[in-house]
């Protein structure tokens, strides 16, 4: 009985130590842990949420500078503006006198290639011809039978034999329809009339009655530029008619 009582109150010492020490480690952890606490909402508040890499922020910070200059270097090559522009009545002056210059070359081309047909025409006159200014005459009885005539040499034989060929319904008929509806649709065929016009086999001959002085050199000028235009040698007279207008006998073989 008595070696119960020396247990009992040995277990009663071993847990009054043990609660005493458990509260003792108990209230020193809490205060540790507060006091940890406070010490870590205070190192908040002094730094930032995020610390950066100085080398890295540097470097970022150089590279977006080297970027922004890149594009403000493109933006003002790009955007340089054109100096030292002619302005509209600059430009307008200029067309004219280029203009005139084009008109001035063209019209030295028209008096050299019509001296040069003058020319090529006066040295085909000079052969011998068999055919009488009587068979010229009769030919056509119209008011270029006169040009028909002043054909000398290889030109009369040349005019002669055309007008007694037959009539061509090949190349000649699509020939005659070119030249008619380019003469008549042209903007001076107001200011011409288109007195005939026959092709056979490779040659045509067309008559021309001039209103107004120039229109018919125009609209040969333009003819000449087709691309339908094949004709090599061109003999051409021309006479003032009854009327106050001139008349242009044309004899084209390509």
């Amino acid at each position: 009985m008595k070696g119960d009582t020396v247990k009992y109150i040995t277990y009663f010492l071993l847990g009054a130590i043990s609660g005493y020490l458990l509260s003792t480690f108990t209230h020193t952890t809490n205060n540790n842990i507060e006091h940890f606490n406070e010490e870590l909402m205070v190192t908040s508040l002094n730094k930032p949420a995020i610390e950066y890499d100085n080398n890295q922020v540097t470097k970022a910070s150089t590279n977006k500078g080297v970027a922004e200059e890149l594009v403000s270097k493109k933006v003002q090559t790009n955007s340089t503006p054109f100096v030292n522009l002619p302005s509209d009545e600059q430009l307008s002056e200029k067309i004219i006198k280029l203009e005139a210059e084009n008109e001035r070359i063209t019209q030295k081309y028209h008096d050299t290639f019509f001296r040069l047909m003058k020319v090529t025409a006066q040295k085909e006159s000079l052969d011998e011809s068999d055919i009488t200014d009587q068979q010229m005459m009769t030919l056509k009885d119209d008011e270029f039978s006169k040009f028909r005539r002043e054909q000398l040499g290889k030109q009369r034989d040349e005019l002669y034999e055309f007008h007694q060929q037959d009539e061509d319904l090949n190349w000649g008929y699509q020939m005659n329809t070119q030249l008619s509806d380019f003469i008549q649709t042209h903007y001076n065929s107001n200011l011409v009339v288109l007195k005939g016009v026959t092709c056979k086999i490779d040659t045509c001959e067309l008559l021309i009655a001039e209103l107004e002085s120039g229109s018919w050199r125009a609209i040969m000028s333009d003819m000449r530029a087709q691309s339908w235009w094949k004709f090599s040698s061109t003999q051409s007279s021309s006479r003032t008619g009854d009327g106050e207008f001139n008349l242009f006998y044309l004899y084209l073989s390509s």
